[in-house]
């Protein structure tokens, strides 16, 4: 006679650097996703499609990230990361690593998700430039949480 309902909540996600032979390696002269990527522990139910975290359903959400160089950055023209939203969509201002530094983060972009959202992490390298992001939950991570 009833209707039983299901209802699933939208799940915080969240997914570090991989260890595997291409994770994180950034390709020189280009503007591209990061890739290699495997589920942060604290966040199981956490969806990575394409190299990218996929929402399961609407939510306003805080998206924080870092990126951590095994090496210092090598060029004078800066490294820039941004966080793309469905590959178009641009959140917050790029940050950048400059010459000889090593780690950039940037906590706290708020932003809405809809069901099959995603989220990824870019790099834009100079010419002849490339560097490898370290793999780890400390290192080279990105993640939501729902406030």
């Amino acid at each position: 006679m009833g209707t039983n309902l299901v209802w699933s909540a939208v799940a915080p996600m969240g997914m570090n650097m991989g260890t595997g032979a291409d994770a994180g390696v950034m390709d020189s002269n280009t503007t591209k996703k990061f890739s290699g990527w495997v589920v942060r522990s604290e966040f199981p139910d956490t969806k990575i499609v394409d190299d990218g975290l996929v929402a399961n359903g609407a939510a306003s959400v805080t998206i924080n990230w870092k990126v951590t160089l095994a090496d210092p950055w090598g060029s004078s023209t800066d490294l820039q990361l941004k966080i793309m939203k469905n590959g178009t969509i641009q959140l917050g201002s790029a940050v950048l690593i400059r010459w000889q530094q090593t780690t950039a983060t940037f906590p706290g972009i708020s932003t809405s998700l809809v069901s099959g959202d995603r989220l990824e992490l870019y790099y834009t390298t100079p010419f002849a430039t490339s560097r490898t992001a370290l793999a780890g939950a400390t290192n080279t991570f990105l993640y939501y949480t729902i406030p």
